[in-house]
């Protein structure tokens, strides 16, 4: 059995490559796993419990 890893970002690009695998390959002889690839959500700044804006600290 082939193994495909599809990456997708939700643009109409990487919808329409899921229609291209799914003509592509038969669902007896393939595994396809989709990723959601999304971007991170990094604020620049946040605020605390009193609203006070501080710098972002990276982990």
């Amino acid at each position: 059995m082939k193994k495909l890893l599809l990456p997708i970002d939700g643009s109409p690009r990487s919808l329409r490559a899921i229609q291209v695998v799914k003509q592509s390959y038969s669902p007896d002889e393939t595994e396809v796993t989709i990723l959601l690839v999304v971007p991170e959500a990094r604020p620049s700044k946040m605020t605390d419990e009193n609203d006070e804006v501080t710098p972002h600290a990276r982990p």
